[in-house]
């Protein structure tokens, strides 16, 4: 994992692009999960946000977490959305979901990738360490990278 970056600014500066879901989304590309912490009592935030739900300071740090974790909870989806349904997921091909509590503390929703697929819980357990990936979907204009995380 690499090592984690931080950038902070003050409370004035709390409209900067840093703290939108384009910024998380365009450091996905680069193959970075970046979140935030706040600098008054260390809450940490995943995606990134400009003021601290817990204190409410908005002294926020923008830093990279390792993308390590355990999964919390998870789920089969066989009934999926429109863009699960246009990448082939359904009832015949179910993908799997899980909360993810990362090792800095925050709690992500993402794709995981089953270990057995073929197993009604994709062979996926509640306490399996976990790691990030960032899976390139889609060709051209459509690219997009997507936050899967993988057994370690």
């Amino acid at each position: 994992a690499a090592p984690a970056r931080s950038t902070s600014w003050s409370g004035a500066e709390v409209g900067r692009q840093e703290l939108t879901l384009a910024t998380y989304r365009r450091n996905l590309a680069q193959g970075r999960l970046t979140g935030s912490r706040c600098l008054k009592c260390g809450e940490r935030y995943l995606p990134p946000r400009p003021i601290c739900a817990r204190c409410h300071a908005t002294r926020m740090e923008l830093s990279d977490f390792k993308g390590e974790g355990t999964v919390a909870g998870f789920a089969s989806v066989s009934v999926p959305g429109p863009t699960m349904a246009d990448r082939g997921h359904g009832s015949d091909n179910p993908y799997m979901t899980a909360l993810i509590i990362l090792s800095e503390g925050p709690g992500v929703t993402a794709r995981i990738a089953a270990p057995n697929p073929a197993s009604p819980d994709g062979g996926v357990r509640v306490g399996m360490p976990v790691t990030a990936d960032f899976t390139s979907e889609g060709d051209g204009e459509e690219a997009t990278v997507t936050l899967v995380f993988k057994p370690r």
